[in-house]
């Protein structure tokens, strides 16, 4: 896991929070999901739990 990574869904969940416009809102909640999910599987990567 980079840096990088920790900060994308820090920031797409940030952005999320301001968000105003459903859709955009909507395309933001799963960019989100995408970006959690991929977070779990780097934190745990033996996890059934993180595999989905």
């Amino acid at each position: 896991m980079t840096a990088t990574d920790c900060h994308d869904w820090k920031q797409l969940a940030e952005a999320a929070r301001d968000e105003k416009d459903p859709k955009k809102l909507m395309d933001l909640i799963q960019q989100l999901n995408r970006a959690l999910d991929e977070h779990m599987k780097n934190l745990y990567p033996h996890s059934s739990e993180a595999a989905g």
